[in-house]
């Protein structure tokens, strides 16, 4: 299967946008998930994760680590059906005052583990 690429990068000889496809087209798929608050897309108001809100609220180790990892399993689990094995860890680097989603999943059909770190920022 295959996707657009989301930076709508022209083909060097066609001009056309670029597609990506494998691994990199499921990551691009997980990121665009993560990052999309319920109620953005117009129709589906139910699509989303809640990683937008739980950023602005006080931040507490164990319960935002969780809430984190529930919703971004859930939004995966749903709305991705190409990833396989969803592991999801949470971390809080204080000096950075940052938070990172490290996801790791295996690709329908494939044998190696893909991992994905993103960082989760606080953007309105």
């Amino acid at each position: 299967m295959s996707d657009l690429d989301i930076n709508f990068e022209p083909h060097p000889i066609t001009g056309d946008v670029m597609k990506v496809s494998d691994e990199k087209s499921i990551t691009q798929s997980i990121k665009s998930w993560v990052l999309t608050a319920f109620y953005e897309r117009k129709f589906w108001p139910n699509l989303g994760c809640q990683t937008a809100n739980v950023l602005f609220e006080n931040y507490s180790e164990s319960l935002t680590e969780y809430v984190l990892t529930k919703s971004i399993e859930n939004v995966i689990r749903y709305q991705e059906p190409r990833a396989q094995h969803v592991k999801v860890e949470v971390e809080f680097v204080e000096g950075d005052n940052a938070i990172y989603a490290s996801i790791s999943y295996l690709p329908v059909n494939a044998l190696n583990e893909v991992t994905v770190r993103t960082q989760l920022q606080r953007i309105r």
